[in-house]
This record gives C-alpha cells, structure tokens and sequence, in this order.
C-alpha cells in the first residue's frame, strides 16, 4: 500500500526582498543570505532560474537545485556580483516542482 498526502508544493523564502544597504562596486561578489522552507508534507524540488550572460546574472543563488524534505529548512546564498555603474533591482524566480514558483527580488546601488 502506498500512503501519504499528495497536493501542491509550497515553500517560503525569507525574506522575500534583499535590499543591499552598502554602496557595491562592480565586480566584486556580495554574499547575502536568506531561509528557504518547505511548507509542505511531500519532498520538494526547487529549481532557480538563470540568465547566462546577461546582467541579470549578477544575481545568483547557490546552490541553484535543491530539494526539501517536508517542513525542512535551509540558508541560501544570493550572490551579488555587480557589472555596471547605477541601480540593481533583478528578481529572480524559483520554480517548484508541483507548486507555484517563489520569487526573491535583490535591489542595491553600485559605485
């Protein structure tokens, strides 16, 4: 017999917004942590999107594929690393499998 519960995924990411206080330079990488939990009864595979080679890859989470198990909780990375002069706001989006998708939006100025 096979049991448990079936149903959509959930996760929730804190915080949602990571807004950078320091003024960042270009090239150089900022580590800023936030919590990713799964809200759910059933594992949970999470997948964050990409954009290679374009500035919107200043942005990045590590690791970038992860999986939860039920109501498990874990400390990511956004990595920011800057590649132009004036405001950074990038959100990127973490597809869940059997859920709806999570966002985690970055904002900060570079010098």
């Amino acid at each position: 017999d096979l049991a448990g519960e079936g149903g959509m995924c959930e996760i929730e990411l804190r915080p949602r917004v990571l807004s950078v206080s320091q003024v960042l330079s270009v090239g150089k990488t900022y580590p800023r942590s936030f919590v990713i939990k799964n809200l759910s009864r059933s594992r949970s595979h999470v997948t964050w999107e990409k954009y290679p080679e374009l500035l919107y890859q200043a942005v990045r989470v590590e690791p970038d594929r992860l999986t939860l198990e039920p109501l498990e909780e874990r400390t990511l990375q956004a990595l920011v690393c800057p590649r132009a002069v004036g405001r950074l706001a990038v959100t990127l989006q973490a597809e869940v499998e059997f859920g709806a998708p999570a966002s985690l939006a970055v904002f900060a100025e570079v010098a």
